[in-house]
């Protein structure tokens, strides 16, 4: 769920600001009492001299560059700093043995620590371990994590997976999900694109390509742009054991114009399995092609625009490749000699997406209806397959303007076919699909085990829900099933004989049916065993809190779209409220007493959080009944740090 995520994010460093400023009050020699800048009722000076927000101002702009843009580069220039201070300090009088310092994949340099060492950080002895989520146990056998935008797997075996989350980097499992191995953590950066931004050779399943992302959720804007800055394309040729970031110089002779990649958005890598050197990129600077393994880039003609889909049909003629790409707000283009040339073959003028929204048109102020987010879906080659390449292709398409309303679900524009490859195109009529933010998920994929007639092709559409149809798009059954909200990617495992094993990736992780999506891992009683555990961990954790007993024996975690999640000692983590997580705190007075805000109003547990515990104390605070008690404007959340047992909620109002 990604309903008003500008606030969310907003409110929860807003809401970190005033805790800490509210925890780390001064004290006065003069006076003896306590101070605390930005916290008005109490000492440090009468309400005429002093900014009652002027603690939150000083946070915010000292950790967000002053609310501007971060310089591009900042996080991997401090990376590369970080990189090069020694881990540890030769003990007194002690000689050290350390060797040269050995370069890391960003071209930094690391030390290695000596033999004989003091630690030179205030933890010492201190040993960093994971403790989750892996997963979040989210009651009646169902089982989350983080976010997954990209699976891609191997072609020569099928429990070979490399997956890429949100916020967590890119993950590896070589027994179909029972185990994962984080593969990027070393990288400064963590967020990779969707919904097809990893891609295997096919020819060399050591080789992979990732591509970054901030697009949708993946930034908390000015701060966020620094967090996870995009770094452009990583190339691995061991099988994910070590990467380069292509174009950066490092090491010699990794040169090339993939550097200009760096800070945008990749939606999809594709790898030609003709010739392993030919490579396809969709991405928010458009579409590209390269023919040296990525070291260098072409845009073809026709390739500006938001590219968010991009799709290669393998059954073309090698020498004149056939692709069809989806771009925001412009509708489906066609590439008929390999991504040099691209020509519009969909658009708004094309009379049945014409007539699709001249059914949405609403009177005045609304703007004129128009198209979004564009996604692409090739069928497989038919039975008897055409010289020229595959002609059935799906697409669905995000509506914008007119009667589009969120609320802040909205139905999609429509399904559309062509089955002559681009040539003329129908609107199927979809019975039984759902909704969906629709710029945030609404994906499409037909499954490989399909007949490619147009007409029996099997369709996975994921918005909200989940849903498939058998007949190319005219019905759509629910296939959700216990899985979580929010589609971002389907992958598929080919069967000797029809269904495929369907791999889907949404805002609670990553599932797998083996029976057209009549039951998924880990969803629910009685289903196959969870793919979202065995050490997985990339949760995007809005914000945490440690109660504040000798052990810090408890933990909450406000996460994106899994709500408040609680641990207690386990790395599965448990969740006690749902919705969106924004902001959790102790009270540390009241030691079991915790806050919390997700998509609605502040609530409040006296029992650690446990799941049950939590009331709605929105009272008065100004909300809209209708959106879940959404409290409308948070300028500070904290407690008064001369009342401990005072919780603030300050500068609320109407939005």
């Amino acid at each position: 769920m990604l309903r008003r995520i500008k606030l969310v994010l907003t409110v929860a460093l807003v809401a970190i600001g005033a805790m800490l400023l509210a925890l780390t009050g001064s004290f006065s020699q003069e006076t003896g009492t306590s101070t605390s800048a930005g916290v008005s009722g109490g000492g440090g000076g009468s309400g005429a001299d002093r900014d009652p927000n002027g603690g939150v101002k000083h946070f915010l702009e000292s950790r967000t560059y002053g609310n501007k843009l971060i310089p591009k580069n900042a996080y991997q220039n401090a990376k590369k700093q970080w990189d090069a201070l020694p881990n540890s300090e030769p003990l007194p009088g002690k000689k050290s043995k350390a060797p040269a310092a050995t370069p890391t994949s960003s071209g930094s340099s690391s030390l290695l620590s000596p033999l004989i060492l003091s630690p030179i950080i205030a933890l010492s002895g201190v040993v960093w371990k994971p403790i989750g989520p892996s997963p979040i146990d989210a009651g009646s056998s169902t089982f989350w994590n983080g976010r997954v935008n990209s699976i891609a797997i191997s072609p020569n075996n099928p429990n070979v997976i490399f997956m890429g989350s949100t916020g967590g980097g890119v993950w590896r499992t070589d027994d179909a999900g029972a185990t994962w191995t984080p593969l990027t953590d070393h990288e400064p950066m963590l967020a990779i694109g969707e919904p097809s931004a990893i891609a295997i050779d096919p020819n060399n399943t050591n080789t992979v390509y990732v591509g970054s992302s901030t697009q949708v959720n993946n930034t908390t804007g000015a701060q966020g742009a620094a967090l996870n800055a995009t770094l452009g394309i990583l190339k691995t040729t061991d099988g994910g054991g070590s990467w380069i970031i292509l174009g950066s110089g490092f090491p010699a002779g990794n040169n090339g114009n993939a550097s200009q990649f760096a800070n945008t958005d990749i939606y999809s890598i594709i790898v030609d399995p003709a010739n392993s050197q030919k490579l396809y990129l969709a991405g928010n600077l458009g579409l590209w092609q390269s023919s040296d393994g990525g070291q260098n880039w072409t845009q073809g003609t026709n390739a500006t625009g938001v590219a968010q889909s991009l799709v290669l049909d393998t059954s073309s003629p090698i020498a004149n490749r056939v692709l069809f790409a989806g771009v925001n707000s412009s509708g489906v283009r066609m590439s008929t000699n390999g991504g040099q040339n691209w020509t519009q073959v969909l658009n708004s003028a094309t009379s049945v997406v014409a007539a699709a929204l001249a059914t949405h048109v609403a009177a005045p102020p609304a703007k004129a209806p128009s198209i979004g987010k564009v996604a692409v879906a090739l069928a497989p080659p038919a039975a008897s397959p055409n010289p020229a390449g595959v002609q059935v292709v799906y697409v669905t398409i995000e509506g914008r303007g007119g009667n589009f309303i969120p609320s802040p679900y909205t139905p999609i524009l429509g399904i559309f076919q062509t089955t002559n490859q681009g040539g003329t195109w129908n609107q199927r009529s979809a019975t039984g699909i759902g909704q969906c933010q629709c710029f945030y998920t609404n994906t499409i994929a037909v499954d490989p085990a399909s007949p490619g007639d147009g007409s029996n092709d099997i369709i996975l559409w994921g918005g909200t829900n989940s849903f498939r149809s058998t007949d190319s798009g005219s019905t759509f059954s629910d296939v959700t099933n216990g899985i979580h909200s929010d589609s971002h990617e389907w992958a598929f495992v080919p069967q000797p004989s029809a269904p495929s094993i369907i791999y889907a990736g949404n805002d609670g992780g990553i599932w797998r049916s083996v029976d057209s999506g009549g039951s998924w891992t880990g969803a629910g009683v009685g289903t196959p065993a969870t793919i979202n555990s065995g050490g997985l961990q990339t949760e995007m954790l809005y914000h945490m809190d440690v109660k504040r007993d000798a052990t810090a024996t408890v933990n909450l975690g406000a996460l994106q779209d899994n709500g408040t999640a609680q641990w207690k000692g386990s790395n599965t983590w448990l969740k006690t409220m749902g919705g969106d997580g924004l902001v959790t705190v102790f009270d540390d007075v009241n030691l079991s007493t915790a806050y919390a805000i997700n998509n609605g109003g502040p609530t409040k547990s006296t029992s650690n959080g446990d799941s049950g515990s939590w009331v709605d104390i929105t009272n008065n605070i100004p909300h809209n009944p209708a959106a879940d008690n959404q409290v409308q404007i948070f300028q500070n959340t904290g407690c008064r740090p001369e009342e401990r047992r005072v919780s603030i909620l300050r500068g609320c109002q109407q939005h």
